[in-house]
């Protein structure tokens, strides 16, 4: 699948951080997140910017593209 894009779904059932889904991702040879606003995963609403900031970083530090499901926000 040369130049093909792999992306997952976060979901509030997984035992760990965003930022552990993240890498757990990484490792695994997906490039692209569909991060769930959900809580207690993650609410952008309650996030600060310094806080937003380092998860863009971080998923830019693993080649990771993001996208953001909010349907109830």
């Amino acid at each position: 699948m040369s130049g093909s894009t792999v992306g997952a779904a976060t979901f509030v059932g997984f035992d760990g951080s965003l930022e552990e889904i993240l890498a757990f991702l990484a490792e695994n040879g997906f490039s692209l997140v569909e991060i769930k606003c959900e809580e207690p995963l993650f609410n952008p609403a309650k996030v600060s910017g310094v806080k937003l900031r380092g998860i863009r970083e971080l998923a830019e530090s693993m080649s990771l593209k993001l996208a953001l499901h909010a349907p109830h926000i």
